[in-house]
């Protein structure tokens, strides 16, 4: 995780924040990425690039979501959009997104407090999987 750099974080998000909106969706984010998106929400990771499915596939990891709730694509709108909308998969939490629309999420499906991390393609309503953890997602980008 030390090799990658952030570019364009906004002003550090606090712990009562990141609660408030784990306490609308029933969930807890892993540690791990609480750690990043404290200081870096909002910003592009550089390395960006990551193979997703079955494929193999490249994606792109333009950007995490930001915790300012003014933002239209932040956490706190697309997840609940996500809880709300009965046409996106369940126990979804988009975290990050990628230029074309596509959002990074957390998979709470078989865990509620170590998610998987998938990939939502947004035009075919589809996830494909990416990695076992935030950390490793972040380990694996090139």
């Amino acid at each position: 995780m030390e090799r990658i750099t952030w570019e364009g974080s906004e002003d550090t998000v606090d712990d009562d924040v990141i609660e408030e909106i784990e306490k609308k969706l029933g969930i807890k984010f892993p540690l791990d990425y609480i750690d990043v998106v404290k200081q870096y929400h909002g910003a592009t990771p550089d390395p960006s690039k990551f193979d997703y499915g079955d494929e193999r596939r490249s994606g792109y990891f333009d950007r995490l979501l930001s915790f300012n709730p003014e933002e239209y694509e932040s956490v706190q709108r697309l997840s609940l959009d996500f809880v709300k909308d009965e046409d996106t998969p369940a126990n979804i939490i988009p975290f990050g997104m990628d230029a074309a629309g596509n959002l990074l999420c957390f998979d709470y499906k078989t865990s509620n407090s170590a998610p998987s991390v998938v990939y939502w393609l947004h035009e075919e309503n589809k996830l494909a999987p990416i990695s076992e953890s935030f950390t490793h997602l972040l380990d694996r980008l090139y």
